[in-house]
């Protein structure tokens, strides 16, 4: 769209289409930028990786057409400010989840007592000071209710602690400027959803344009967006680059 306007822009534009941002294979979300945002532990961590078939992450990488040493993922790290500027477009994701979570018991017979229960829990903020307090009043309560019941805690693990992050001021502000230029109503949202920006922001300012979807489905048969949103959406994203990149 920019290319055939003849738009000249001060600044470098790049698409960056990041790989596994969703993945259920080796259990990493958002791999592919946080390795551009140079996450050492995740490139570690990655030597040892294997899934429910012991087949390792660089193994499966050089079947997909990947091959690649260990050592090469740090070639694509990426220092802070490399970027003036990270945008992405997204649907938008809603409303907030509730009643999500895991409950195991076992044997998980109608008629028994169970002898073994696993409990999984989604805690998400914007402020990660709360987050956290969340977090340990869950550790608290579980460890009170397993002495006021009589039974062993035998594990309590934080699978994941990645801390939240927030859209860069100047970048809302290119976005709103887009959204008026095009007289398209808008409202300011947070997105408690993991996406690419959220690692993206550990090295650059970072925004997010949220394009209207039926109901907030994602990930599910019922997902829909109208042609006629798309297409704002990526205006809106064509005009906040446009002014990003004359800045």
């Amino acid at each position: 769209m920019l290319k055939r306007s003849g738009f000249q822009p001060k600044r470098t534009l790049e698409v960056i289409m990041f790989t596994s941002e969703e993945p259920t294979r080796f259990g990493i979300s958002c791999l592919g930028s946080r390795l551009m945002a140079g996450s050492e532990e995740l490139a570690q961590s990655l030597k040892e990786t294997v899934d429910c078939q012991n087949i390792s992450f660089f193994d499966a990488s050089e079947t997909a057409g990947y091959k690649m040493h260990p050592e090469d993922l740090h070639s694509v790290f990426m220092k802070k400010d490399s970027y003036f500027a990270f945008i992405e477009l997204h649907i938008e994701q809603g409303p907030i989840l509730e009643k999500e979570g895991i409950l195991q018991l076992h044997p998980g017979a109608i008629n028994s007592i169970p002898s073994k229960s696993h409990v999984e829990i989604d805690v998400r903020d914007i402020d990660e000071k709360r987050r956290n307090n969340v977090i340990d009043k869950v550790h608290q309560s579980a460890i009170e209710i397993s002495k006021n019941r009589g039974v062993v805690l035998s594990e309590f693990k934080i699978i994941n602690q990645d801390p939240p992050a927030l859209s860069d001021k100047s970048v809302i502000t290119a976005m709103e400027f887009a959204a008026k230029q095009l007289n398209l109503e808008y409202k300011l949202m947070i997105s408690r959803a993991y996406h690419d920006s959220l690692f993206m922001a550990r090295i650059s300012p970072i925004g997010m344009i949220f394009i209207p979807c039926y109901k907030g489905y994602s990930h599910k048969p019922e997902e829909y967006a109208s042609p006629e949103d798309i297409a704002n959406g990526v205006k809106v994203l064509a005009l906040t680059m446009v002014r990003l990149s004359l800045q």
